[in-house]
Order: structure tokens, then C-alpha cells, then sequence
């Protein structure tokens, strides 16, 4: 699971160094009503939409990192992502402390 994570985080920031054109990025980890959190923030372009999504609400549009919402699925996470055109994004995923790896 770790790995899982730490890959998570390492997409997180090639993306925002790729796409966003970020002067500043803040990665927070921690646990909150059980659950581990880990929230990705950056000063960018954000997404092409405005507002907050989930990972469900992502899939039916065809919109956020297809590789993120694959490896978030994997550690049976949840995933949400607030977009700022112009102002950034809030990317913020959550996952239970004791996960099983979810590997099809």
C-alpha cells in the first residue's frame, strides 16, 4: 500500500509540473475519523472544470488522471478533486488505515 501511495503522490506532482503551471504545490498527509488523507494542493491552472468531483462523478464525465483514480481504486480509496480554472486544484483522497490491495 505504501507504494501505492508514494506513486500516488509522485503522479500527483508530474502532473502538476506538466500541466498545471504551479508556482506553489502542498502535499498534507494525516488521519482523520479513521481514515488516511492525503491532500495535494497547487497555485495552477486547475482542470477544465469548475468545482469539486468525485471519483465516480470523474469516470461518468471522462474527466481527471486515469492513473491517480486506478491506483486509488486499488487501495479501495475515494478520491476527490476541487477545480479553480485559473486558481488551482485540491486534489484530496482518502483510504482506510487498514487497506487490502484491490490488484485485478
Amino acid at each position: 500500500m505504501c507504494r501505492e501511495v508514494a506513486r500516488i503522490v509522485q503522479e500527483s506532482l508530474v502532473n502538476i509540473r506538466k500541466h498545471s503551471s504551479a508556482t506553489q504545490v502542498l502535499v498534507r498527509f494525516g488521519v482523520h475519523a479513521g481514515q488516511w488523507r492525503m491532500v495535494v494542493e497547487d497555485n495552477g491552472r486547475g482542470f477544465d472544470f469548475v468545482g469539486r468531483l468525485s471519483l465516480d462523478d470523474l469516470d461518468a464525465a471522462h474527466k481527471g488522471p486515469v492513473t491517480i483514480k486506478e491506483r486509488v481504486r486499488t487501495i479501495g480509496g475515494d478520491l476527490n478533486i476541487e477545480s479553480f480554472p485559473g486558481r488551482g486544484t485540491h486534489l484530496e483522497i482518502t483510504f482506510p488505515q487498514k487497506a487490502h490491495l484491490a490488484y485485478a
